[in-house]
């Protein structure tokens, strides 16, 4: 198996126009206000922004976690934001990973069932030999039947990364992916999931308050109260 290769065709993330709110007892607060962007395939991406600001949200949306009161979400050339949840799951089994900051490791499947557990409801159980090459690409060998109450923070992560990406997902989405590691462990996180983003040329979308992770995106987006206050893209500032 080519580790390099994918069975999703690449595709756009394009945001129209997007807002959300939520109630909050008599009032209606807004949390996103008319978000426009577009993240070509392949790209990585920093999301950044105080709390509050509406970057998790923003990233529930785009990931189909969660629906715009207005607007338009789109991957590729589908519509995500006017499917049903059952047209979504399908989606997030699918086409979309999703790395949490803490983690969400089944606690009673090992290492290697936790990573192939998405191939199990995906209907991809047939492309098992995945769960293979990641284990080596995380370097988790020795690992390989671990419980998750027996490992590091950063095997945990490490475990969640190659879950996130063993359907070759088209976009991979990561909540503070070093949140909760030491800073020994979140180098090596970082390393690892650009190195897989790369060789699997996954789009890479992170939310971050730190700036050493958006140090290392090729583009980096900012809100402010639910705003898109800025972009940096470092590849302009490079070549201009």
């Amino acid at each position: 198996m080519d580790p390099n290769a994918t069975d999703q065709t690449p595709a756009t993330l394009r945001l129209a126009n997007m807002s959300k709110s939520f109630p909050l007892g008599d009032r209606t607060i807004s949390v996103l206000d008319d978000i426009s962007l577009t993240i070509d395939s392949g790209e990585f991406v920093a999301i950044m922004g105080r709390s509050g600001s509406g970057k998790s949200t923003l990233l529930s949306i785009m990931a189909g976690l969660d629906t715009p009161d207005s607007g338009t979400v789109h991957l590729g050339d589908l519509s995500i934001s006017t499917m049903s949840e059952d047209e979504l799951a399908l989606i997030r089994q699918t086409r979309i990973g999703f790395i949490f900051q803490s983690f969400h490791l089944i606690p009673t499947l090992s290492v290697a069932e936790n990573i192939g557990f998405p191939l199990q409801i995906s209907g991809q159980a047939d492309q098992i030999e995945r769960v293979d090459t990641l284990i080596d690409q995380v370097e988790l060998g020795h690992r390989r039947d671990s419980m998750p109450h027996q490992l590091s923070g950063g095997e945990k992560q490490r475990t969640a990364i190659a879950r996130a990406l063993v359907t070759r997902p088209q976009v991979l989405f990561a909540d503070e992916p070093t949140g909760n590691l030491d800073v020994g462990n979140a180098d090596q996180i970082l390393t690892t999931l650009i190195e897989l983003q790369q060789a699997y040329q996954t789009t890479l979308i992170v939310v971050t308050h730190d700036p050493a992770v958006a140090d290392l995106a090729s583009r980096t987006i900012t809100l402010v109260d639910g705003r898109l206050d800025s972009e940096s893209d470092k590849s302009s500032a490079t070549a201009g």
